[in-house]
Parts: structure tokens; C-alpha cells; sequence
């Protein structure tokens, strides 16, 4: 499967991934990445941290850096907070259902606040 890029990522996935982050990003997030396009037929620009958690290399290196490689324009964490023109790029805050609404009242009450 060729990425956006041209790039053949089932190949590039195949191989033994190092034990630099980079490695583990790049299986993480182009895994993920190619399972959305092999589905959908679409390439994913968003990303959304499992469970909200990042680390440290993915907001401040492996996103900012390797722009052309995963083709992501913005990453969503968890935080319970209205995303602002401050919002870090790489750690987007969102709600989740769940564990900041889980009725539909909840929700509207919520969009409601923030507007």
C-alpha cells in the first residue's frame, strides 16, 4: 500500500522497528494511518492519542518533524477544555464521552457552556 507520499508502508511496516521513539511512532501512528485508509479509502490528517495519553517526543519532535511522512495536521489529547488559537497543535484538547458527558443533555449543556 502506497502512502500519500508515495511512500510503501506496509513495506516499511513489516520491518523491525528500533528502540528509538522514532520507530515506535512511526509503527504507532503509520500503522493506525494505513488501517483508516485501507478501511475508508481516506488518508487521516487527525490524530487522536489512545486514552489521551502522548509523550513528550511525539508533541515536540516525531509531529513537528516528520510533517511529510505521517501527513497529520493536528493530534487531540484529552483535556476537558474548549480549544483555543493557545491550544498546543499536538495535544488538541477534546471531550470525551464518557468521562465528561455521556447523555445527550450532558452534551448539549456542555456545548452550551463553551460557547
Amino acid at each position: 500500500m502506497k502512502g500519500r507520499n508515495g511512500s510503501n508502508w506496509t513495506r516499511l511496516l513489516a520491518r523491525p522497528v528500533s528502540k528509538h521513539p522514532w520507530g515506535a511512532a512511526l509503527c504507532e501512528v503509520a500503522h493506525a494511518a494505513v488501517v483508516i485508509h485501507q478501511v475508508t479509502g481516506t488518508w487521516p490528517t487527525l490524530f487522536a492519542y489512545p486514552y489521551g495519553q502522548s509523550g513528550d517526543y511525539l508533541q515536540d519532535e516525531y509531529f513537528p518533524e516528520f510533517l511529510e511522512q505521517h501527513k497529520t495536521q493536528a493530534a487531540f489529547g484529552t483535556d476537558a477544555m474548549p480549544v483555543t488559537a493557545d491550544s498546543p497543535r499536538w495535544n488538541l484538547p477534546r471531550y470525551v464521552y464518557g468521562a465528561d458527558w455521556k447523555t445527550r443533555t450532558e452534551l448539549q449543556q456542555l456545548l452550551a457552556d463553551v460557547r
